[in-house]
Formats: structure tokens, C-alpha cells, sequence
């Protein structure tokens, strides 16, 4: 009885360097309450602005992909018991995808917070974070 998915943030660089992240730690909250952590070693490109995606062929675009797990087990701890709710009123849901991540070289502690509402994320979006 678990929910998984994965979640691609389209992100837009206005820096003049491109980094390496690696190290991800995030924890996932629905409604402001954590549900589950997520930890990933994955080495993920992040493009400075003038960097072209070499498989989109975006100038500056990078994509960060965050695989999420939720167990029923995790929403009952955090004390989400309706789960009908989550799937009737995907509106009204706040997913927020809050962590850190260092790159290979320097930089460590990168804070990475999304939120989206449960709707946004089912539906297809052309929309993309600034960093």
C-alpha cells in the first residue's frame, strides 16, 4: 500500500555556473505535516544560464527529478487518516518538497524548497523555478 511517484522540477538558471548536485535529502509534507524523507545520491546537472540541456536543448533549463514513496503506514503517522480526501480535493493539498543538496565540488547545505498544490502536480505544466 504505497503511493510512488516521481517528481521533475523544471528549473531556470540565472547563475553564470553550472553544478554537479549530489547528496539530496528532502522531506515531503502534505498539508504542512512531513509524511516521508527521501534521500538520493543521484548525480544530477544543474546548467548555469548559458549551458545547453543536452537533451532538451534548453539554454540554462535543467530538470531535478525527486522519487517520492509514500506508505499508507506514513500518512497515518503523520495523522492523515482521510485518504479520500487527498484524491477528492487535490486543490486543497499542499505537496512541499523541502531539503538540502550538495554538489561534488563546494558547495554543501543547497536549500531546495518547492510547494505545489496535489492538482498542479497531476495535471501537465509548462511551468518553471528561477534559481
Amino acid at each position: 500500500n504505497e503511493i510512488s511517484f516521481r517528481l521533475i522540477i523544471r528549473l531556470a538558471s540565472k547563475a553564470d555556473f553550472g553544478v554537479n548536485l549530489r547528496d539530496q535529502f528532502y522531506t515531503i509534507y502534505l498539508n504542512d505535516k512531513a509524511v516521508t524523507t527521501v534521500k538520493s545520491k543521484d548525480l544530477v546537472r544543474i546548467h548555469s544560464k548559458s549551458e545547453m540541456d543536452p537533451t532538451t536543448n534548453e539554454k540554462g533549463v535543467s530538470y531535478l527529478p525527486i522519487d517520492i514513496s509514500i506508505s499508507h503506514q506514513d500518512l497515518t503517522k503523520a495523522g492523515i487518516d482521510n485518504i479520500a480526501d487527498l484524491i477528492l480535493n487535490k486543490d486543497k493539498i499542499k505537496v512541499r518538497t523541502k531539503g538540502k543538496a550538495s554538489t561534488e565540488r563546494f558547495l554543501r547545505n543547497i536549500p531546495i524548497d518547492f510547494e505545489y498544490t496535489l492538482k498542479e502536480l497531476m495535471e501537465p505544466s509548462t511551468s518553471t523555478e528561477v534559481c
